[in-house]
């Protein structure tokens, strides 16, 4: 354990006899990005999940598991909307909703050609919601810049883009 010595001598120098020069940097202050509405994680080390924002969850009835569907677009998620039996667990961690399957992850990797060379995770912060059978359903873009219309449903609610304007991770 080091020694704490109250009775230094500090010898006063020149900052140009370190050979120190001062920070040519500047601080800056920076936009907090927006909120992400779906977050897919993608790496060896950490695993593979995707993150769905609760308010997302909210906004659907806060299910405890929910059914994904497809199309060229983006990525739909609710409940009883798909025609199938197959659903995904939620995990609740933070401010997030997490689906924990790999497949999942690979089959949207694949699908919309997500790259994860040089990242863990990409983030999507656009969502529109659906009434489908009846059901709410949240649609999240995956394809960047493409316009926002999706799949067929009885009746089109508004797109929510209004997360709070902080800082958000994937975990």
């Amino acid at each position: 354990m080091a020694e704490i010595k109250e009775d230094l001598e500090i010898e006063a120098i020149d900052i140009g006899e370190l050979g120190l020069r001062p920070s040519s940097s500047k601080q800056s202050s920076r936009n907090a990005s927006q909120k992400s509405a779906l977050t897919v994680v993608n790496t060896k080390n950490n695993g593979m999940r995707i993150a769905i924002a609760l308010e997302v969850i909210n906004k659907i009835d806060s299910p405890e598991r929910v059914q994904v569907a497809m199309n060229e677009k983006g990525i739909a998620i609710g409940v009883d909307f798909t025609g199938d039996n197959n659903y995904f667990q939620l995990k609740k961690a933070a401010r997030k909703a997490v689906i924990y399957s790999s497949q999942l992850v690979n089959e949207v990797t694949e699908t919309f050609g997500l790259d994860f060379t040089n990242v863990t995770s990409i983030s999507f912060q656009d969502v529109s919601y659906l009434k489908v059978n009846d059901q709410l359903i949240a649609f999240v873009p995956l394809v960047r810049g493409e316009p926002k219309v999706v799949i067929g449903s009885d009746e089109f609610i508004p797109q929510n883009n209004e997360f709070d304007s902080e800082n958000d991770d994937a975990d």
